[in-house]
């Protein structure tokens, strides 16, 4: 759970799903490959390299693109939201209310908690014009749900006024950090001590002196361990695949397949031997399959498809979310009603189930295009071994043809009631407790698989 913790109003602070344009059939995107790049968007990663163009010049932008990255996922503790709250979990975005923001300290006095890509405090918000100091909390919270509200694109804008001053001053990416979480660092010696015990800067930030000496003094060195440490691991996080490709056959009326990896569980690339007891493309034979037996009278109604947690999970075609919600032992779900038609003038609606809730991309009444990124896989808890000792994550993928409405779990309608599920078994009383409309997904999901290894997007 992303949960950011840092000093209240003591300094200035600051995946989205998008598609990228296409110029003459090359991928423009591989142009901005950035570090933590396989958490955000190609119009993200766009904008963010056009930023640093525009204040460090053309030779250092993807040197300064890059630091600006590695900022941003310490700050949003790697969610990247522009809705990010200092030292809380990542929430709704709609539920989100001036009364989030309100902070109480030891001494009972109140403050404000920070908010966004670069955590904007009070001071960041007055130094980029959208504050005057003196207006007070009630006006200052107001402005940060503003900012919470606004998304990740326009949030860079004001990214980009906050280092827009100081630009000269920030002569190397290390200094974009110590512009953000201690200013009087920048462009200082790594020796320089920023912090000394006794003070409410140094309390505020001891856990840092604490990871380094712990001798009561936290220098530039040691306030940069965390960034380095978001340097090196957003190496590994680079997007690898690039969207461009997609956008190119969004029309085609194909689906692709909700991964870049092929599933654990699949007869191209089981883990391991153990795997094999849960092929997902079998009929009716384990947990994993369509029509398997399931405690409680039911019978399984969707195809697992078994992935390490936080897999990232991609739309299979454009379309609406229609829900999302809590779902199965802290697992989360999300609803998509499709653009493509398994009947004539009816839309398929899909869940994917058994995924973080906090590593959802996408929120109910958003427009989501085939390719974008939608979530990441979840943990089952209390988690099931399946295969023993094996720890990992599925997605729960049901398909629903579209010509019923309604909730897509109904314990009301009878095994005899469905349209085309049929399971062997079934006996009295067994049903699979879902919309009439359920289908089996396996047809679907084997074309949606070779689709995406023709496109060059399974791994």
């Amino acid at each position: 759970t992303p949960t950011v913790t840092k000093m209240a109003e003591n300094k200035s602070m600051v995946k989205v799903a998008g598609s990228p344009p296409i110029t003459g059939g090359t991928c423009i995107c591989k142009q901005d490959d950035l570090i933590w790049g396989n958490m955000v968007s190609c119009e993200f990663r766009k904008k963010v390299v056009e930023i640093c163009k525009e204040l460090w010049g053309e030779k250092r932008k993807i040197e300064m693109a890059n630091g600006l990255m590695a900022v941003m996922n310490v700050e949003t503790g790697g969610s990247f939201k522009a809705h990010q709250i200092m030292g809380k979990p990542l929430k709704d975005v709609n539920k989100i209310t001036k009364d989030d923001f309100w902070l109480e300290k030891k001494d009972g006095t109140k403050t404000s908690r920070a908010i966004g890509l670069i955590q904007f405090t009070q001071s960041a918000i007055i130094q980029v014009g959208e504050f005057e100091k003196g207006a007070g909390l009630d006006k200052l919270h107001e402005v940060k749900l503003k900012f919470a509200k606004m998304g990740e694109i326009k949030q860079l804008d004001f990214v980009k006024k906050y280092f827009a001053d100081s630009k000269d001053k920030i002569k190397s990416s290390d200094d974009i950090y110590l512009h953000v979480f201690a200013p009087k660092g920048v462009g200082k010696s790594d020796d320089y001590i920023l912090y000394e015990s006794g003070t409410e800067e140094y309390r505020q930030n001891k856990s840092i002196d604490e990871e380094n000496n712990n001798d009561g003094k936290i220098q530039r060195s040691e306030i940069l361990g965390r960034y380095k440490k978001s340097v090196k691991d957003g190496n590994s996080n680079k997007e690898g695949k690039f969207s461009c490709g997609i956008n190119q056959i969004k029309n085609d009326g194909k689906l692709l397949f909700p991964f870049h990896k092929t599933p654990l569980n699949h007869p191209d690339g089981f883990k391991n031997k153990d795997y094999n007891g849960y092929d997902y493309t079998l009929n009716e034979s384990n947990a994993a399959t369509f029509g398997y037996k399931r405690p409680d009278n039911r019978i399984h109604g969707a195809r697992d498809l078994y992935y390490e947690v936080d897999e990232l999970i991609y739309a299979i075609d454009g379309g609406t979310v229609k829900q999302v919600s809590a779902f199965y032992y802290d697992t989360w779900v999300i609803e998509i009603e499709h653009d493509y038609e398994h009947v004539k003038g009816k839309k398929i609606m899909v869940r994917y189930g058994e995924v973080n809730k906090d590593g959802i991309l996408v929120k109910v009444g958003q427009r989501v295009e085939k390719g974008d990124k939608i979530a990441k896989i979840g943990l089952l808890f209390p988690y099931i071994r399946q295969p023993y000792p094996d720890k990992r994550g599925m997605l729960h993928f049901e398909i629903y043809t579209g010509e019923e409405t309604g909730s897509l779990t109904n314990k009301k309608v009878k095994y005899e009631d469905m349209t085309y599920a049929k399971s062997t078994n079934y006996n009295k009383g067994r049903s699979f407790q879902r919309r009439k409309d359920l289908i089996d997904p396996l047809p679907l999901l084997k074309n949606m698989y070779e689709n995406s290894k023709k496109e060059g997007l399974i791994k």
